[in-house]
């Protein structure tokens, strides 16, 4: 019974994805 560390897992996996992301789509304008 430990939400914490679950949500912050689910919540670290799309911050790093849309990171990535973000970078390379402001590095290429």
């Amino acid at each position: 019974g430990k939400p914490a560390p679950v949500k912050k897992a689910i919540v670290k996996i799309p911050a790093t994805a849309f990171s990535e992301s973000s970078l390379p789509c402001q590095t290429k304008e």
